[in-house]
């Protein structure tokens, strides 16, 4: 129950600082981010609310929140990359097999099954752009700010982090979860699962801040 709340809180404050400080915000991906962080509270909210008091697994309820998180993410990280040369039907291309993933996986497992091969394409794709960006950073003229103030990098990096961290501990969890690690009440799964989730929200925060520094 804690984990969850941390995770939730987290997710809150992110909320929070987003509503505050993109509110007169103009570009496209920052505005709709906004109204993202609405849907991952409610998701989490909804998520937990259904843990405690059902007995049946909640993950269709995660499986549902799945579209709007490939497209939400996918599409912001095209438009970090746009002004580098990438072209809209990248991302179509991208959404296309997603969905065609998505549809044939719960069409075989339904709806209550775990997505791995959705949530495998998440992690391999959005890591590549990520690996992709650098390389662009590299090439491109220097910053006038440094990465670590470039609201775009710094949310590309906390992105990449967040699902190169989630692969890694998918990659171990019947490990972790079968020998029951733990530390103090808590399993050792949740806790490496808390922190890559605070480290994900405190780095967009971050991003959120470079952000208004950047346009006021």
């Amino acid at each position: 129950m804690i984990t969850a709340i941390l995770n939730i809180s987290i997710q809150l404050v992110c909320l929070i600082v987003a509503w505050r400080y993109l509110f007169h915000e103009s570009e496209r991906h920052w505005v709709l981010f906004k109204w993202y962080l609405i849907v991952v509270v409610f998701t989490e909210t909804v998520g937990f609310y259904l843990g405690l008091t059902t007995e049946k697994s909640n993950q269709w309820w995660y499986n549902l929140y799945l579209p709007v998180e490939g497209t939400f993410i996918s599409y912001f990280i095209f438009r970090l990359l746009r002004p580098y040369g990438a072209r809209p039907i990248l991302w179509y291309s991208w959404m296309g097999l997603f969905l065609t993933t998505y549809m044939w996986e719960h069409y075989t497992v339904g709806l209550g099954g775990h997505s791995y091969y959705s949530i495998l394409l998440f992690n391999v794709s959005f890591i590549a752009a990520f690996v992709y960006y650098v390389a662009l950073l590299f090439r491109a003229p220097p910053e006038p700010t440094p990465l670590y103030r470039h609201a775009p990098a710094v949310w590309m990096g906390s992105t990449a982090f967040f699902y190169c961290g989630t692969f890694i501990v998918g990659l171990t969890a019947d490990l972790l979860l079968d020998n029951e690690l733990k530390v103090g009440d808590y399993t050792l799964y949740a806790i490496i699962m808390v922190i890559i989730i605070l480290i994900n929200y405190g780095l967009w925060i971050h991003s959120i801040m470079c952000r208004y520094a950047k346009t006021n």
